[in-house]
């Protein structure tokens, strides 16, 4: 059921009830970017005419949340989550998958949003968009309606969505004699988890296509001055071939391993603990790397699991707020 072809009047409130729903912990967060066409369908869009529609956000997939910092340009201006009033929802409507982008003030009076329609099945968002409901975008309507911020739905958006990079959280690693592949697909930019238990050890294998090549690790909630963790990367069967830093009060608990060039090839990346204590760790690829390819089966496993956790929490989260 496409939105009515009218002056639109937002209700305040709505989208930051949704926008603010967040999670501790996220199993998947997708870099996304989408590139489309807005076209102008009513009078009241001509003087800015027909153009390209693009954007950049990041989706907790497991809870299907924007997070962080968004942005998209389109024909009538730039639409972004540095602008005041701003806010963005994902929400179950209509039988597919709602993502608004808006801002929205009453000093001045003004509105806009772009919102994206995704098949319902699709939690991840990747791909072309929804066919039985009409993405669209809605440029100010000056004056608003009634005092209130309102915006002509006025274009129709048609588009497709990539992955340009992914993160994982809660995503544990292994020995170093037998690291925990990283999933293939999008370049990975972080892995998050949590390292517990004297001796204990989180590794993790990846694939490098060759060049310059950075990654920082990072200790949270460290339990005590004292306290020390071993940071290593090398190739694989032999973790600590390419460099080793320690993270400890000394460094904040956050080092950085930096190869100048690295070969292209199969490695291994990962922490030790010196400490009987479970704090959380982040390995982040200030140069994305790729996943070294698990059985087909895993990988189809944990994608598909991580989507029908997110289908499952949209739909109860539309139901809570019906």
């Amino acid at each position: 059921m496409p939105v009515s072809r009218t002056t639109l009047t937002l209700v305040p409130g709505v989208l930051l009830t949704f926008a603010a729903e967040a999670s501790a912990e996220a199993d998947l967060i997708e870099s996304l970017a989408f590139t489309g066409t807005a076209t102008c369908i009513e009078s009241t869009c001509d003087s800015y005419g027909s153009g390209a529609l693009t954007g950049t956000y990041s989706l907790e997939v497991t809870t299907q949340t924007i997070v962080g910092a968004w942005s998209f340009f389109t024909p009538f201006g730039v639409i972004s989550s540095s602008d005041s009033g701003s806010a963005a929802a994902v929400v179950d409507r209509f039988g597919d998958i709602n993502l608004v982008f808006t801002e929205m003030t009453y000093t001045p009076v003004f509105s806009d949003f772009v919102q994206l329609y995704f098949p319902n099945t699709d939690s991840l968002e990747l791909g072309v968009l929804a066919t039985d409901n009409v993405s669209d975008a809605c440029n100010n309507a000056p004056g608003g309606a009634l005092g209130n911020p309102a915006c002509y739905p006025d274009y129709d958006v048609t588009g497709a969505t990539v992955a340009t990079t992914v993160s994982f959280t809660g995503y544990q690693g292994g020995a170093t004699s037998t690291p925990v592949p990283l999933p293939s697909g999008p370049p990975i930019a972080e892995v998050c988890g949590t390292i517990g238990g004297l001796g204990s050890q989180d590794y993790y294998s990846f694939l490098w296509a060759g060049g310059a090549f950075s990654v920082t690790a990072s200790i949270t909630g460290a339990p005590n001055s004292g306290a020390s963790y071993l940071f290593s990367e090398g190739v694989l069967g032999s973790c600590s071939s390419g460099g080793s830093e320690t993270l400890n009060s000394g460094d904040g608990f956050t080092n950085t391993i930096a190869i100048a060039n690295l070969a292209a090839g199969q490695y291994c990346i990962g922490i030790d603990t010196n400490n009987p204590n479970d704090p959380a760790f982040a390995l982040t690829f200030n140069t994305p790397v790729d996943g070294s390819t698990p059985e087909p089966s895993t990988l189809v496993l944990l994608f598909v699991g991580l989507a029908t956790i997110g289908v499952r929490r949209l739909t109860k989260r539309n139901r809570e707020h019906s």
